[in-house]
């Protein structure tokens, strides 16, 4: 959306003089357009394909773990450690966790039988 912004600020006012005020926010925003490319790039999650390793053991039998991975690899998601974590996505989890039903008083310890092993 920004993308389309900067294109079309770029068409209309390409013949129009900016001020520097006007310039100085078109810079910005293609700035902050360069820096979101360049952080989702680092994601480092690609389209390309990757010849998959071979699941057949040296002494020539089928390792069946190792089919199976290969066979369900393309469709597992990304991994949230892998994953560039927003302030929008921080804060979402955050209301998610607001959001859920707390019963019974915050305060009180919890109730443990008092044995000792012998």
């Amino acid at each position: 959306m920004l993308e389309l912004g900067i294109l079309d600020e770029d068409t209309l006012f390409k013949d129009e003089k900016l001020t520097k005020k006007e310039k100085k926010e078109l810079e910005l925003k293609k700035e902050t357009l360069r820096l979101t490319k360049e952080r989702l790039s680092l994601s480092g999650k690609t389209d390309d394909y990757a010849m998959p390793e071979d699941y057949i053991t040296e002494k020539g039998k089928i390792d069946k773990k190792k089919k199976e991975s290969v066979l369900y690899q393309r469709y597992e998601e990304d991994r949230d450690q892998h994953r560039f974590v927003t302030d929008q996505d921080q804060w979402e989890q955050n209301q998610i966790v607001k959001s859920q039903l707390k019963v019974g008083a915050q305060d009180r310890i919890k109730q443990e039988e008092q044995y000792e092993y012998v």
